[in-house]
């Protein structure tokens, strides 16, 4: 089972961003949207980057006229929807899988 997964939605002047369960949950939900959206989506809310364009970048929660623009309507439900069923799923969400080190060594341990 995959973790969570972002669903990226290419809009006419904004991209944005879903961010759901997992692979699986998703594919399910499109065969079968009887499936309830809380059981599919992590965050029940639309964010979009703040250039508003890409999948990439510090993401903020898309505003009432930002969802009313591309979908006709300020109703988040609707929106994602939509953007769940015609979305592409992009990089994974879990930021804790990506490793850090160190780049100066060279001054010693920490005192």
């Amino acid at each position: 089972m995959s973790g969570p997964v972002k669903v990226f939605f290419t809009g006419e002047h904004t991209d944005f961003i879903v961010f759901v369960e997992s692979e699986d949950a998703l594919q399910k939900f499109k065969k079968d949207s009887s499936i309830p959206l809380v059981d599919v989506v992590s965050i029940y809310k639309v964010f979009t980057t703040s250039s508003s364009r890409g999948s990439e970048g510090k993401l903020d929660e898309a505003s009432k006229s930002q969802l009313s623009n591309e979908f006709g309507s300020s109703n988040v439900d609707e929106a994602i929807v939509k953007i769940v069923k015609e979305g592409s799923v992009r990089a994974s969400a879990n930021v804790a899988t990506k490793r850090y080190t160190s780049t100066n060594d060279s001054f010693g341990p920490a005192t």
